[in-house]
């Protein structure tokens, strides 16, 4: 408003000068006409300031929003690793018809694998507690600009290891623990066929629904395949 009040007056200023036909002086006359230049420069260059700041990104202060990650997930990784560790000593029953057409050493096999997934469960679901409690920790100190267009952005320049390494193995934990479950069912289910088979389809659907969703929700990669190379590079 104060430069579109400048260059009005200026203007008008101009125009009384013209139309007044007054013997004023040249030199005034020129005064008045720079003046006006000045006046309209000004406004041309707060109208482009304007077009700028509207189209720069709105920075914000991302720290809350990232503690609010961390937590989030910290919480369910905690309750799956505690599931796996009560699956891990609660006892492998196999159905007897089951183990009466496989070897022992088949059965032995098929236990080895169910623990196996429970135990890597158990290993990739305390790693993301971990890395989440020690990057909250970390997100209380200083060294990096708190403000960002939005939290993702924040976290992959300052948190990108942490923030890859969470999503990977949460995802990667909750597979081997329902890999685990499917197995557990089929074997202890081997009885009833039916209830067998059904049961470890409608486990082996919920991974591959998880994983399909998981690659939606990824910004900066295509899919899990894409993370998995990232964490490793």
């Amino acid at each position: 408003f104060r430069s579109g009040n400048i260059a009005r007056k200026a203007v008008a200023m101009t125009k009384g000068s013209n139309a007044e036909g007054s013997p004023s002086s040249r030199a005034a006359v020129q005064k008045r006409h720079r003046i006006a230049k000045v006046a309209t420069g000004v406004i041309v260059a707060s109208q482009l300031a304007a077009v700028a700041a509207s189209s720069a990104p709105v920075l914000k202060d991302c720290i809350p929003s990232a503690l609010g990650f961390f937590a989030n997930i910290r919480t369910p990784a905690a309750l799956l690793a505690g599931t796996a560790l009560g699956q891990l000593f609660a006892p492998f029953v196999l159905a007897d018809d089951f183990r009466d057409d496989i070897s022992s050493c088949t059965a032995l096999r098929v236990r080895t694998l169910f623990y196996s997934c429970m135990l890597s469960t158990i290993a990739l679901e305390l790693i993301v507690v971990f890395f989440a409690t020690a990057s909250t920790n970390r997100l209380l100190g200083s060294g990096y600009n708190p403000m960002a267009p939005d939290t993702l952005s924040f976290l992959m320049k300052y948190f990108e290891f942490p923030y890859v390494s969470i999503r990977l193995q949460f995802l990667t934990g909750l597979l081997t623990f329902t890999m685990g479950l499917g197995i557990k069912a089929y074997a202890m289910f081997a009885s009833v066929p039916d209830l067998a088979r059904g049961s470890l389809l409608i486990l082996a659907a919920a991974a591959f629904e998880m994983v399909a969703y998981f690659d939606h929700t990824l910004v900066n990669f295509d899919d899990y395949w894409e993370l998995l190379v990232r964490f490793f590079t």
